[in-house]
């Protein structure tokens, strides 16, 4: 692997970063897509709601959404044509490794012929061999003319090619470039090869991504003459975070040996799945982590309670600097005592006033210590700021103090006695009664002071070590991490090989000097302190963990915590990520939900992308620019970055909250294009795009149809997302409501479709909750086997009774006339044991005396027909009473309330439907009750 290598003329590498050849290329890709979700809008493209693979014509294959199969086939197929390019194989078509153009120019023609080759499936319909109509459609809605300058034709012609239809397509279509005819083959063993391990993965005969990769390597060297090794899968399971640091690690090593990507990378939940060349030594990639994880990582941490300072990793003023730009919440380290606020208020407005960096909090909130400094233009880049230099006193002043009151006059005495040798009597301007304030206050006060007094930041930094080193030494210095050795030990076991650095443990057995980890269950005898660990927001009685189970205390020793060294390291590594991406992580006594997120890792990672390379997705819904946050999602934007993401999702007990999860989960799902898991232990295999051990029963009722048979809890085909999404979101609003019939409507849907909701509308007519949008969407989603027949029965009471003023709006008793004329005779003509045809001659009869007496017929006289319209709303009301009627004749009140509400729904969309046709008529001699007369 390492001779292949050196063939090379450039580097594969650069071609997949930033301003490579292949990124130049996809940017205009991207940006197609983007333009074409634009103008469709608010819903996805087809890209995301057909199917690549799998679907109702193949059940027994995976479900994997149009794009991701196509841009899965664009990049490995970028990827054999960079090979060759950076190899000088392309120089026989007038393409040198030195010609970025024209290899940008022909990687976006390769693209635009990966997302067309499908073209039949984007299109829709049973899967077939595209056509040119098929391809036409993608060419058009992609505008392919204006970013590839390929024509109609050629594309045609390079899909045939792909499909081997042979000579005569050629001659239909003309002549293929040599370059083009690279691309077409390069597109086809890319496909090919997909298809074999989507084969393989239906039959159960071998590992998807291995049989890919052995398909694809027999290809480069039966077709292209590439032999490129043998490549072997490797899988590894663990905390998120750091498989995070894994890939990277994983990623450098690879790069190292053989000079290109990796065919597979997919960071899957808690499962990082690659491929790697057979001769690769993952010891190396092992030693390579350990270096990465134990590396320093210089923070602090401050007990909001009783302001207990913990640091971490900081062994000297530059450690403490590092510390205050990773650290959050800064103003815990200068607070004030309530008892002190009256008189050290006028001492902080006075110090704010000449050097103009903070803020004095309006309102200060809390019980004993009151953050009462608000730092609006903080930046702790270096200590030229007098806040940061008095943060950086406080810190040291507060490090490992637990008894303010005997140890602060000590740290006191170590600053004065610095301050003494540098001449400075910062702490002498200060009021005279200041020492007798709380220690906390004082040591507010004289950071503050002393930082506005000593502004040279190397003197600063001089007293800040002498300082550092009478209070604490190098207690916080850095040192070997022993659960960075557990991490690294148990991911080489995964991949069968051993180590020495630990023994495999029963889970759950004790350790005999100490107990359980509180997160893990391994035997171990570090106990836990809440203020001293680095892991944020753990309670030592309870705490979710991560497979599943809130655990308690496990321990012998009882109200003592254990936490093994190796939680200690993953947990923080994600506490970590998450606070340099915006959220905190807090792991309390809430449920944490395990979220599988299929990311198909495509572009190496950059050295700023280490620092910054996570992206949260989780508790917030869409915003106000929701299609632009939504775009930021699809496989395009997502599978083509190297941005890492992260999926967090905490979640109460609740039917509400299980509710508004799912929503959330399955939107990613839809706009993502990849898997999305929500699971108690495990991640599984499945062949759906979504899939949810989480759903509540009642919710479970209403999604039924959309699942995929024989498949396990609730696994939905990316086909079916779009349903599953729009049924949630009608539910999520509905369970918020406060109306004391949500539930019943909830749990009735499932027997009475849309039907109960139409009732929840009548009850309410003046709810802004129930448009006639909404109500159409539930018609779709929880449709009824008797709408038809309902339906004709509103069209026919619009043929004979007047459209009600007002609308919904208008009385129930006008609303529901007929309907109510109907059931009565109905349910008289049971119980006097009645025939069926005098029974609906009665509704005939009836139904036109009350029209008539009350002045509700349709105001376009009294045509012959009348009583023959009466006589066919008739005949087809006992029909819908006679089918939804129980053994005994009888009706349910729940059957008669919600038949009554559809009804009225039906009547009314029809009567309207007459008014807006009879406003539109320009023939004057002819009604629309007339042409519905001749109609029916």
């Amino acid at each position: 692997m390492t001779a292949f290598r050196d063939e090379f003329q450039r580097s594969p590498l650069a071609c997949f970063r930033a301003n490579g050849v292949f990124t130049q290329a996809f940017d205009a890709l991207r940006d197609a897509l983007d333009e074409q979700q634009r103008a469709v809008g608010e819903q996805p493209t087809p890209w995301l709601t057909r199917y690549g693979k799998g679907g109702p014509d193949y059940p027994e294959y995976r479900s994997v959404c149009l794009a991701q199969h196509c841009l899965d086939v664009g990049f490995i197929a970028a990827l054999i044509l960079v090979i060759q390019w950076c190899r000088g194989d392309l120089r026989d078509h007038g393409i040198g490794p030195d010609d970025e153009a024209a290899m940008v120019a022909l990687l976006k023609r390769l693209l635009a012929l990966a997302m067309a080759h499908d073209g039949d499936k984007y299109v829709g319909g049973k899967s077939r061999s595209p056509d040119e109509t098929d391809v036409a459609a993608v060419y058009r809605e992609l505008n392919i003319e204006t970013w590839t300058g390929m024509s109609l034709k050629t594309l045609q012609a390079l899909v045939d090619r792909i499909e081997r239809r042979g000579l005569s397509a050629a001659v239909l279509h003309g002549r293929i470039s040599g370059a083009d005819g690279l691309i077409a083959d390069a597109v086809h063993l890319a496909d090919n090869a997909l298809s074999k391990a989507a084969r393989a993965e239906a039959e159960q005969t071998a590992d998807p991504d291995q049989a890919f990769l052995d398909a694809l390597r027999i290809g480069l060297k039966n077709n292209l003459r590439l032999d490129l090794g043998r490549w072997e899968m490797r899988r590894f399971r663990h905390n998120p975070a750091v498989l995070y640091w894994l890939r990277d690690a994983l990623l450098d090593k690879i790069a190292d040996q053989c000079g290109f990507p990796p065919w597979v990378l997919t960071l899957n939940g808690d499962e990082l799945a690659v491929s790697i060349p057979a001769d690769l030594d993952l010891r190396d990639v092992g030693y390579a982590l350990l270096e990465r994880l134990d590396e320093p990582y210089a923070t602090f941490r401050v007990n909001p309670n009783d302001g207990y300072t913990n640091l971490q990793d900081v062994a000297d003023p530059e450690d403490l600097l590092e510390a205050l730009h990773n650290g959050d919440r800064h103003g815990l380290l200068l607070r004030i005592a309530r008892t002190d606020i009256s008189a050290a208020l006028p001492w902080l407005v006075q110090w704010i006033a000449q050097h103009g960096v903070l803020a004095i909090n309006e309102t200060p909130t809390g019980e004993s210590l009151l953050q009462v400094l608000n730092f609006r233009t903080f930046q702790a880049d270096d200590w030229s700021c007098p806040v940061t230099r008095a943060l950086g006193i406080a810190m040291v002043l507060k490090a490992g103090v637990r008894s303010p009151n005997k140890e602060l006059p000590v740290r006191f005495e170590l600053l004065m006695q610095a301050l003494e040798q540098r001449n400075l009597k910062s702490l002498e301007a200060l009021e005279a009664d200041w020492t007798e304030r709380n220690p906390h206050t004082r040591i507010s006060q004289a950071a503050l002071q002393v930082a506005a007094d000593l502004d040279d930041p190397g003197d600063f930094e001089a007293l800040l070590a002498n300082v550092m080193h009478g209070a604490f030494g190098d207690r916080y210095a850095h040192r070997p991490d022993p659960g960075s050795t557990w991490i690294v030990a148990d991911l080489l076991r995964q991949v069968g090989l051993e180590t020495d650095d630990q023994v495999v443990s029963t889970p759950y057995a004790s350790h005999p000097k100490g107990g359980t980890c509180l997160a893990c269950s391994q035997p171990t005898q570090d106990i836990y302190k809440a203020t001293e660990s680095t892991v944020p927001g753990i309670k030592g009685t309870a705490f979710s963990n991560r497979i599943g189970h809130v655990k308690d205390i496990f321990s012998e020793k009882a109200g003592t915590t254990y936490i093994c060294p190796a939680c200690v390291k993953g947990l923080g590594l994600l506490g970590n990520l998450m606070q340099s991406a915006g959220r905190p992580l807090v792991l309390k006594d809430e449920n944490l939900v395990n979220v599988g997120f299929s990311i198909q890792s495509r572009i190496l990672p950059t050295a700023a992308a280490r620092t910054h390379g996570l992206q949260l997705l989780g508790k917030d819904r869409f915003g106000t620019k929701r299609l632009e946050q939504r775009l930021n999602l699809t496989p395009w934007h997502v599978n083509y970055s190297d941005t890492a993401v992260l999926y967090v999702e905490r979640v109460k007990d609740g039917l509400a909250e299980a509710i508004d999860l799912h929503l959330r989960t399955a939107e990613t799902a839809m706009w993502n294009g990849n898997a999305v898991q929500l699971f108690r232990g495990r991640q599984h295999v499945t062949r759906g795009i979504y899939y949810s051990e989480l759903v509540p029963p009642v919710v479970a009722a209403l999604i039924q149809d959309l699942t995929l048979p024989d498949q396990p809890a609730c696994t939905i085909a990316p086909g079916c997302l779009d349903a599953l999404v729009q049924r949630l979101d009608i539910l999520n609003d509905l369970i918020r409501r406060k109306d004391n019939n949500k539930l019943t409507v909830i749990n009735d849907l499932a027997w009475a479709g849309w039907w109960p909701l139409a009732w929840m509308r009548l009850l309410n007519p003046e709810d802004r909750f129930f448009t006639d949008e909404r109500l159409r969407r539930a018609k779709q989603e929880f449709p009824m086997t008797e709408d038809t027949l309902l339906g004709q029965l509103g069209s026919y009471a619009a043929n004979i009774q007047r459209m009600p003023w007002g609308g919904i709006r208008a009385s129930g008793n006008l609303l529901g006339l007929s309907f109510d004329t109907a059931l009565d005779v109905f349910m008289e003509s049971l119980a006097g044991d009645r025939e069926e045809a005098d029974g609906m001659a009665a509704i005939q009869r009836r139904l036109y005396d009350y029209l008539y007496r009350r002045g509700e017929l349709q105001d376009y006289g009294h045509p012959r027909d009348l009583d023959a319209r009466c006589q066919t709303f008739a005949r087809c009301a006992w029909e819908v009473f006679r089918r939804h009627a129980q053994e005994d004749g009888d009706l349910s009140g729940k059957t008669r309330r919600y038949l009554r509400a559809a009804y009225i729904s039906y009547f009314l969309e029809a009567a309207e439907a007459k008014q807006a046709a009879r406003k539109d008529d320009s023939n004057p001699k002819t009604t629309p009750l007339t042409e519905a007369a001749d109609n029916d």
